[in-house]
């Protein structure tokens, strides 16, 4: 499996609409695609808030390639988002173990 995570800075004062961007067009685009396992969407903790982070769980890197094309290692903005964000960072990491808690 391959994790992919994604994490953006946002600009000042663009909390909001960020988090509404990535629930109405971010996530639909991710959620359904094919070879996907799990996605994670997280908002920040910290006040004032400016970072979000995606992570996804791919099967494989096949799977993550058909998504994200020849730029599957690129921290792309995608359209609409470029007056939101500051700063996008990707890491992509081969999944060696998977531990569930017990009782899981």
């Amino acid at each position: 499996m391959i994790v992919r995570v994604y994490r953006s800075r946002v600009q000042p004062g663009m909390h909001e609409a960020y988090d509404r961007w990535l629930k109405e067009r971010a996530v639909p685009m991710i959620a359904d695609a094919p070879g996907l396992v799990s996605l994670h969407v997280g908002a920040p903790l910290e006040d004032p808030p400016q970072e979000f982070l995606l992570m996804s769980i791919w099967r494989d890197l096949a799977s993550l390639r058909a998504v994200f094309g020849h730029r599957w290692r690129d921290s792309f903005v995608l359209p609409g988002e470029e007056h939101l964000v500051a700063e996008a960072i990707v890491d992509h990491y081969e999944c060696t173990e998977e531990i569930r808690p017990v009782g899981e």
